[in-house]
């Protein structure tokens, strides 16, 4: 839309007419985009504003979904660096020669594992920080909530689950490639 409406002020300006006046037209196809900009932010805000008890309860059906993905996805990952770990410890008792592919692979593994880790560890602190949010847990027994404020804090932490479940499954898949290549 910028591109637009930048590229019609130098085209007014390169064709101007001499009885033309260029910087009353930039001020009107100016004063146009911000309107309709304007337009678009409303439109978004009230789509936003209305929030029912419905999407609450949908968002907080996510929200358990997404706990039990995250406990899943934390064994899944245990799982398959306990077996990385077997596999390094096998060769290493029966002395069994890595190739240079090999070493690179798992030395790129351990270093993006731990890197991950990191990330994860500070995920899913934020997630628990979220959880004990004391002002959602009594928003929600008081008789007329706040579904603006609820939605907001709910949505949050369904985007922060969402976030280390992303995370998760990128070190599970780069934990299995690694796991292919060094078995």
């Amino acid at each position: 839309m910028n591109k637009i409406i930048g590229g019609l002020l130098v085209a007014t300006m390169l064709a101007r007419p001499a009885l033309l006046r260029v910087d009353f037209i930039a001020y009107e196809v100016y004063k146009a985009h911000t309107q309709l900009l304007a337009i678009v932010r409303k439109y978004e805000e009230e789509r936003l504003q209305i929030v029912v008890e419905q999407d609450i309860d949908n968002i907080l059906t996510d929200i358990d979904t997404n706990k039990r993905c995250i406990r899943r996805l934390l064994q899944d990952k245990n799982q398959v660096y306990g077996q990385i770990q077997t596999a390094m410890q096998l060769k290493a008792m029966s002395r069994t020669r890595m190739t240079e592919a090999q070493i690179t692979v798992y030395r790129q593994f351990a270093e993006g594992y731990h890197r991950e880790q990191a990330h994860l560890a500070d995920q899913l602190v934020q997630l628990d920080e979220k959880f004990e949010l004391h002002a959602v847990q009594k928003e929600i027994v008081r008789p007329n909530a706040d579904f603006d404020f609820l939605y907001k804090e709910l949505k949050g932490l369904s985007d922060c689950q969402h976030d280390a479940i992303f995370n998760l499954n990128h070190i599970i898949e780069f934990g299995r490639r690694t796991l292919l290549c060094i078995g």
